[in-house]
C-alpha cells in the first residue's frame, strides 16, 4: 500500500507470512527455525498449531527430511503451513498474515484460525488479509477496501448494521452455505422415503447427472482454452509439446548413431582376418568417431535438432504462459449479480476485486 497522507511507524519486531509461501532446500525443521535456538516444548506447539504433526507422520524421516529443489515436494497448502510455522516459532511482535488460509482446505483452515491467530497469537497485534467470510465474526475489527481504498472499518456487527457492501457479501455467503447444505441433505432425506423401484429410478437419475456433470467439466475445460487463444493457436502450442518432446528424444537417438557409426570401418575391420584373430575391445572395433569421413553430416543432423528443440521449447513456454495468463484474466470469479442485488452490476465488471481485512 502506498502511503496517501501522515506517517507510518512500527512498533515492535514484526513478521510478514506471504501469501506466496517459499521454502528453502534444507530439512523441514531447518525451514521453520531459520537458525534459532531448537525449544523442544515451543516447537511442538507450532508444529499442532498449524497442523502440521499428520504431514510429519507421512515423511519419511520426520521433520529431517530434506524439502525443496533436492528434497522432497511439498504441496501447496504445506508450503503454507511451514511459511505460518517459521513465523510463528519467531514469537514476534506483530504479524502479517497476507491470505494465508487461502491454500489450505476449510477443516484445516478453522484449525490453524484457532489454535494459531485465536490460540497462539491470542496477545499479539495480527492484520489477517482474507476473502473468507467465516472467519471474519471472531476478529475485533475489519477494514473493508475496495479499488485500494478504506471503504468500511469496524467490528462484524457495526458493518452488518450499517448494510453496506461488506453486509451484502455476508449475507450473500450465508444464503450460499445454505444452499449448499440443502443440496446435501435433501438427496439422504429424500431417499429414506422411496420404495425400492424409485431408489433404482434415483440412482439411474443420479448416474445420469454425474456424467453429465463429467461432461460439462470438459466443456468448461475446453471453454477456458478457447478463452485463452483461437484454435489454430492452441493447435500451433500443442504441435510445439510434440515436436519439443520428438527432439528430444530424437537427440538420444541420434547420438546413439552417431557412437555406433565409429570411424565407419568396422565392417572393414570384421572382414579382416588377422584383426579376427585378435581380441579387441568394442571401442576398438568401431575405431574413433572424430574420423568418420561424413563426420560433417552427423555433426550437421545433431545441430539442426538442437536449434529445432529450441525453437520448439520457447513457443512451447512462451506460448503456454502467456495463453494461460490470458485465459486466466478472463475468467470471471465474482459472485453472480442477481444474487448480490442492484450494486453488484456497477461493481463487477471492474477488473479490481473487493478485498477483506
Amino acid at each position: 500500500m502506498k502511503l496517501q497522507e501522515g506517517e507510518a511507524k512500527v512498533n515492535g519486531s514484526l513478521a510478514l507470512v506471504s501469501q506466496q509461501a517459499w521454502i528453502f532446500n534444507s530439512t523441514l525443521r531447518d525451514n521453520i527455525l531459520m537458525g534459532s535456538p531448537f525449544d523442544e516444548a515451543w516447537y511442538q506447539q507450532v508444529l499442532e498449531a498449524c497442523a502440521l504433526k499428520a504431514d510429519l507422520k507421512m515423511l519419511s524421516h520426520g521433520d529431517m527430511t530434506k524439502i525443496g529443489e533436492r528434497g522432497i515436494t511439498l504441496s501447496g497448502g504445506q508450503k503454507q503451513r511451514v511459511n505460518l510455522a517459521r513465523a510463528l516459532y519467531a514469537d514476534l511482535d506483530i504479524y502479517l498474515l497476507d491470505d494465508p488460509l487461502s491454500a489450505v482446505d476449510a477443516k484445516v483452515g478453522q484449525h490453524i484460525f484457532r489454535e494459531c491467530v485465536q490460540g497462539m497469537l491470542r496477545n499479539k497485534t495480527v492484520l489477517l488479509v482474507t476473502h473468507s467470510m467465516q472467519f471474519l465474526r471472531e476478529c475485533q475489527r475489519i477494514i473493508f477496501l475496495e479499488d485500494g481504498r478504506v471503504m468500511e472499518d469496524g467490528p462484524h456487527n457495526k458493518l452488518m448494521d450499517q448494510g453496506g457492501l461488506y453486509a451484502k457479501m455476508a449475507e450473500y455467503e450465508e444464503r450460499r452455505n445454505k444452499t449448499e447444505d440443502k443440496k446435501t441433505k435433501h438427496p439422504i432425506q429424500e431417499s429414506a422415503m422411496l420404495s425400492q423401484p424409485d431408489e433404482e429410478a434415483v440412482l439411474q437419475k443420479e448416474d445420469k447427472e454425474e456424467s453429465s456433470e463429467g461432461d460439462k467439466g470438459w466443456k468448461a475445460l475446453f471453454n477456458f482454452f478457447d478463452l485463452c487463444t483461437p484454435k489454430p493457436l492452441q493447435l500451433l502450442i500443442l504441435l510445439s509439446m510434440t515436436s519439443f518432446g520428438l527432439c528430444r528424444l530424437f537427440t538420444t537417438i541420434w547420438l546413439q548413431v552417431w557412437v555406433d557409426a565409429g570411424d565407419g570401418q568396422e565392417a572393414a575391420r570384421r572382414a579382416n582376418t588377422t584383426w579376427l584373430e585378435t581380441e579387441h575391445t568394442e571401442e576398438q572395433w568401431k575405431g574413433d568417431l572424430n574420423y568418420h569421413p561424413r563426420l560433417w553430416l552427423y555433426q550437421l543432423v545433431y545441430g539442426l535438432i538442437i536449434v529445432a528443440m529450441l525453437i520448439f521449447g520457447f513457443l512451447k513456454g512462451a506460448g503456454t504462459m502467456l495463453t494461460m495468463t490470458r485465459g486466466s484474466l478472463k475468467v470471471n470469479t465474482a459472485p453472480p449479480p442477481h444474487l448480490l442485488g442492484p450494486w453488484a452490476h456497477a461493481q463487477l465488471h471492474h477488473d479490481v476485486p473487493h478485498g477483506i481485512f
